[in-house]
C-alpha cells in the first residue's frame, strides 16, 4: 500500500474497543485493517533481521533478534504503526504526555524465549503482534511463544493468596492484537517452538524525557541492532 493510502487509515478506528479482560491494569485491543500495512512491515523486519543475525548471534533468552527505533526506519508502514500506537495510548491512558523512550521489533526463531523482566525507564509497555509464526499445538504446548505476565500484583495470577504468584496470566494474541500494561509488571515469553518466525513490536512509553541510553543496561544490550 502506498504512503498516501496509509494516510487515509484512521489511527484509532471507531470500531476499536480496548478492554481490560486480563486484568484491570492491562488493556487489549484488536486492529482489523492490518492487511494494509503488515506485509510491508514483515518484509522490512525480516530484511533487517538477516543483517542482525549475520553480524551478531542472538541470545536465545533475550527475545531473539531485536531491531530498534521502529519510527526511524525507512518504511512507511513502520512509521504509520508507530503513530497508531502513540494515538492509541493518548486515547486510552491518562498520562500528561506520550513519549516513546524506546521502540523495537523482536523476531523469535525456534528456541528463542524472553526471560522474566520488567522495564525501569517507562510507565507503560506496549506489545503488538505482527506475525504469530507457526501456530502451536496448544494441547501439548499451552504457553510456548505467548506473552505471559508472572507478577504477584496481578490478582488473576494469585488464586492461592494475595501476593503469591502461582500461575501465569497468558495472553492469546493474534496479528493486529496490542496489549498495554504497566512497565513494572513482570512479563516473559516461554520458548517458541515454531519453524516460521514469530514477530512482535514493542514500545516503552513515558511522559518525560529520560537521561542516558534506553538500550544500555537493558536486555537490548545482549542483541546489537541493525
Amino acid at each position: 500500500m502506498s504512503t498516501q493510502n496509509l494516510e487515509k487509515l484512521p489511527l484509532v478506528p471507531e470500531s476499536l474497543h480496548p478492554n481490560a479482560n486480563f486484568d484491570r491494569h492491562i488493556l487489549r485491543a484488536e486492529f482489523d485493517d492490518t492487511a494494509a500495512y503488515h506485509p510491508a512491515l514483515i518484509k522490512t523486519i525480516l530484511d533487517k533481521e538477516r543483517h542482525v543475525r549475520a553480524v551478531h548471534k542472538p541470545n536465545c533468552g533475550a527475545c531473539g533478534s531485536k531491531i530498534y527505533h521502529v519510527e526511524q526506519w525507512d518504511c512507511p508502514a513502520a512509521r504509520f504503526l508507530s503513530q497508531r500506537i502513540t494515538a492509541l495510548i493518548k486515547h486510552v491512558c491518562d498520562i500528561p504526555r506520550v513519549l516513546v523512550d524506546l521502540s523495537w521489533a523482536n523476531v523469535y526463531r525456534k528456541g528463542d524465549y524472553c526471560m522474566p523482566h520488567s522495564h525501569v525507564r517507562s510507565q507503560l509497555g506496549v506489545v503488538y503482534m505482527l506475525d504469530e509464526g507457526e501456530p502451536a499445538d496448544r494441547e501439548k504446548d499451552p504457553i510456548g511463544g505467548r506473552l505471559c505476565f508472572v507478577d504477584p500484583r496481578i490478582a488473576a495470577s494469585c488464586p492461592e493468596g494475595e501476593g503469591r504468584m502461582t500461575q501465569p496470566l497468558i495472553t492469546n494474541m493474534r496479528p493486529g492484537s496490542v496489549v498495554v500494561f504497566p512497565s513494572s509488571f513482570i512479563h516473559c515469553v516461554p520458548p517458541y517452538t515454531g519453524k516460521k518466525p514469530r514477530i512482535t513490536l514493542s514500545w516503552d512509553i513515558t511522559d518525560k524525557i529520560m537521561p542516558g541510553s534506553p538500550i544500555e543496561g537493558s536486555q537490548g544490550r545482549l542483541n546489537p541492532t541493525a
